[in-house]
């Protein structure tokens, strides 16, 4: 007769066996995955997006395996591209510059190198007058973690008829090229029809991902429309700070720098990691933007879009520092919206203007694009809604009124608000 002792030790290793059991597979899953994921290859994607005057300048950019020499043929017939551009050098990363275009019109494109067709693609530019248009938010889409739901969000946007879709930011988890070719296969769905417009996070930043001793910097060899022109400013100012605006309709956006501004780092005085700080604070980046706003008050909308929450009921809570230096600027400018990543979840909320009573400014968290998602949400007072879990957000806007709409994978509507404007 079996003995306690021998069978708590039954017990025990039955209990072991059956994890490894569990474990085993989900492990070589991973391993498979993780194996493909980096050994993503250069996909045949374009994407469309512009500087700070979509109306009638847009750039086209994509990325070749080698260096090629390449022709962009464009028009506004798809069977008759009748204007072309060749590239002046051969490139493995590829920029090309559409101007003297017209308002509100549809471009179809091809891009060719070596007697074949790469990829084709179209666009419509910005209206020269006020009319109804939408667009799509999406941020932190990494999936190195696992297979997320980035490809899904992706099949939905490629359904839509949105103007543009605002990506904002963490494109990637650790910065490695792979990672990139892995985000444009996904989202090349919908890239040949929607320009994108690019916010940088945190995960986007340069890195050394090869160890040779320079930095990567993917993110800007993709993206070429930051503003920034001065460089040194402070010892952390390596001049790729990623800022910019444009005007659509009725709408004026601003895309910030303020990827991550870490309040948490212990080491530091009042826990504020210095090269956060000081890459983002910079001076010549907070006139730009109190100019830019200034410039822009007649317009009905104001919306800003930059990484890093001001505040929220995610991981990182509120941000003292954004709160007390960034957002009496916005208040001051009377900005509408705010929109942003880095928390992995979805929340709207609510920050009181004390500065013009009444303009209150609503943000946005939009960190649902496809990676690992918040859990244990804890609202602060600001919040209104806030939900984990795969969703999209899109916006439709008017002269009169700009309505924010969010829905889960399968079309349920997590959260409907609409903002009327002040300008009469």
């Amino acid at each position: 007769m079996m003995n306690i002792k021998d069978r708590n030790k039954n017990v025990i290793l039955t209990k072991v066996f059956l994890i490894v059991i569990l474990i085993m597979p989900l492990t070589l899953f991973y391993s498979l995955y993780l194996n493909l994921y980096i050994r993503t290859p250069v996909p045949d994607v374009a994407w469309v997006s512009w500087y700070d005057d979509p109306q009638h300048e847009v750039y086209i950019g994509w990325e070749t395996e080698d260096f090629e020499q390449c022709t962009v043929k464009y028009g506004t017939s798809r069977t008759e591209l009748d204007e072309i551009e060749t590239e002046g050098t051969a490139n493995q990363f590829h920029i090309m510059n559409l101007t003297s275009l017209s308002s509100n019109t549809r471009y179809y494109y091809e891009i060719d190198y070596d007697g074949k067709i790469y990829t084709t693609g179209e666009f419509r530019t910005a209206p020269s007058i006020y009319s109804p248009f939408s667009f799509g938010l999406t941020a932190d889409t990494q999936q190195k973690i696992g297979p997320g739901w980035h490809s899904h969000v992706a099949k939905i946007f490629d359904q839509k008829n949105y103007s543009f879709i605002a990506m904002v930011g963490d494109f990637v988890e650790d910065r490695y090229k792979a990672e990139w070719n892995d985000y444009f296969k996904r989202a090349g769905r919908w890239m040949d029809t929607i320009p994108l417009v690019p916010v940088q996070g945190n995960h986007d930043r340069a890195k050394d991902v090869d160890n040779d001793g320079e930095e990567e910097y993917f993110f800007g060899q993709y993206f070429p429309q930051s503003v920034d022109q001065v460089m040194n400013t402070n010892i952390y100012d390596t001049h790729q700070q990623f800022y910019f605006s444009f005007n659509w309709s009725s709408v004026h956006f601003q895309i910030l720098y303020f990827p991550e501004v870490d309040i948490d780092d212990e080491e530091e005085l009042h826990g504020i990691n210095p090269r956060d700080y000081n890459q983002s604070f910079t001076p010549d980046h907070l006139a730009w933007i109190e100019e830019d706003l200034a410039n822009a008050q007649d317009f009905p909308f104001r919306v800003s879009l930059f990484h890093c929450p001001i505040t929220g009921a995610g991981f990182y809570g509120e941000n003292f520092v954004l709160i007390n230096e960034l957002l009496p600027i916005l208040h001051q400018y009377n900005v509408t919206v705010t929109v942003h990543g880095h928390a992995h979840h979805f929340e709207r909320g609510i920050l009181k203007n004390n500065i013009h009573l009444g303009n209150d400014l609503t943000y946005f968290v939009v960190g649902t694009g496809g990676g690992l998602a918040d859990v244990g949400l804890c609202p602060v007072p600001e919040t209104e809604v806030c939900t984990a879990g795969p969703s999209y957000t899109e916006a439709h806007a008017t002269e009169d009124n700009l309505e924010f709409s969010t829905y889960t994978l399968s079309g349920e509507l997590i959260d409907s608000y609409v903002i009327e404007s002040e300008v009469k």
